[in-house]
């Protein structure tokens, strides 16, 4: 049967957590730590008495014993091994604290103490939500634990508890704030002690997912009111026949992304609000450069935790309104174009795999449109673009299996080649860093207007990269 070790983690007692059961073969333990208030962390209690008592004995006597300094520091030395760890002042000032540890090695541990002033009725733990599977909390994720301690009249009480695990397994480690940091798979219980008395406690489940989590890939969408996202953006579109027919395409623009608000009215009550703003750019098709007119889009995200994209919008100027146009809402109208629940990532975080459903986009240099299978997979990559270094969670989606939307006179007779992805780069805190989105192929033609047959050959690839950003 495996011990059952207990792990404190008080601000930087980290160390405790990654010791607890083993220590390389040591066979003797340094127990060092503070004792504090728990009324106010940052005053240490002197003349407290620390004693350490091997758990699974009767033993009376305890095999290490210490007295806390002025500032409520002390050090205790044993053999490694499962321990009580019993704190108390002896003129009763404060109440006692008790808890069982497994100490190996080196190890710290800090201890709050409750004045003896303070009554305490009841307490209570309140764990954050699992979002890992069969509601469990995820490997290399943190989750902040909350306890509250009540006075007789159900009144709560401003005082912190002493935070630790009790596990089968080094699963995590939990800071002077509650915040638990899920470290390998397993179960155990959270415990958060007042006193020797009055604690309250957890049971909990880590598990560790092959891909990204849930909680990390919503980070990277940060959909703060008065947030705002700048690109560059670049487009390069090539089509030619064997028939003699040929045009090419490049766009460069930069879009601004900003979170404006929320909307209030139906069917987008409490939606956040994503703004794009494509602004004007030189376009060159066929050799020909010109000026690109700027369009705004309008989209709308829900805050469940699930990212969905609930619809969006184009914009359209209002006649009487020259350009530059500041403000869309009053010198313009939105559209609405779509409003269907979209395919969400987040659905799919706990794999590396995931099949899209379909994708699809369209040339803008002739009638041309593509729609293909489509399937992701998911990886991590250190990139570099203007706005700096990132490292970024990358999704890669492949495309297969096209289907093509041509003009009425154009009969598709065979695609000889076809390939497509489109990569998307996004770093946790930031938001999206770089995407890329290409296809090419060739596909044998007949007109029938002159039923004439002939080879298309065509490539499609743009590409938006992070300039600035500002994360409210």
């Amino acid at each position: 049967m495996k011990k059952i070790w207990i792990g404190i983690g008080i601000a930087v007692i980290l160390a405790l957590l990654s010791s607890c059961g083993g220590g390389g073969g040591t066979t003797t333990t340094t127990i060092t730590g503070r004792v504090v208030d728990a009324t106010n962390p940052q005053q240490g209690v002197p003349n407290a008495t620390v004693e350490l008592y091997p758990t699974k004995s009767r033993q009376t006597t305890p095999v290490a014993k210490a007295t806390t300094d002025a500032q409520g520091y002390y050090s205790l030395t044993a053999n490694a091994g499962e321990y009580t760890l019993h704190i108390e002042l002896p003129d009763g000032s404060y109440q006692a604290v008790e808890l069982n540890i497994v100490a190996s090695g080196t190890v710290k541990i800090d201890i709050r103490m409750v004045p003896r002033n303070i009554t305490i009725a009841t307490v209570n733990i309140t764990p954050p939500t699992p979002d890992g599977p069969n509601n469990s909390y995820v490997v290399g994720e943190t989750y902040k634990f909350q306890a509250t301690a009540f006075d007789p009249s159900g009144k709560p009480l401003d005082i912190q508890p002493t935070w630790c695990i009790t596990t089968k397994g080094d699963i995590g480690t939990i800071d002077q704030d509650g915040n638990f940091t899920a470290k390998k798979p397993g179960t155990g219980t959270v415990w958060a002690i007042f006193t020797q008395d009055k604690k309250a406690s957890v049971d909990i489940t880590v598990t560790q997912l092959q891909g990204i989590t849930a909680q990390a890939l919503q980070r990277c969408f940060p959909l703060t009111v008065g947030s705002q996202w700048s690109y560059n953006e670049t487009k390069e579109q090539e089509f030619s026949t064997t028939s003699g027919e040929s045009h090419t395409k490049t766009a460069n623009r930069t879009d601004t992304v900003t979170i404006p608000g929320t909307y209030s009215g139906a069917p987008f009550s409490q939606e956040v609000v994503i703004r794009q703003h494509h602004k004007v750019g030189p376009v060159t098709i066929d050799g020909k450069t010109e000026q690109s007119d700027g369009f705004d889009r309008e989209f709308w995200t829900n805050l469940n935790g699930e990212l969905k994209l609930w619809g969006f919008q184009d914009w359209q100027p209002n006649p009487q309104t020259p350009p530059p146009y500041t403000n869309p809402d009053t010198q313009g109208t939105w559209e609405q174009i779509e409003a269907l629940p979209q395919p969400d990532l987040l659905a799919k975080a706990n794999v590396t795999s995931w099949t899209v459903g379909k994708l699809g986009d369209d040339m803008d240099i002739v009638e041309l449109g593509m729609l293909a299978d489509a399937t992701a997979t998911l990886s991590t990559e250190k990139i570099t673009v203007p706005a700096g270094t990132f490292n970024c969670y990358k999704i890669t989606i492949s495309l297969s299996n096209p289907q093509f939307s041509v003009p009425s006179n154009v009969q598709i007779l065979k695609v000889n080649s076809f390939s497509g992805k489109m990569e998307i780069w996004v770093a946790d805190g930031v938001g999206l860093v770089k995407s890329v989105f290409q296809w090419q192929g060739s596909a044998d033609y007949k007109d029938l207007e002159t039923n004439k047959t002939a080879t298309a050959t065509f490539s499609n690839r743009e590409v938006e990269e992070l300039t600035s950003y500002s994360v409210k």
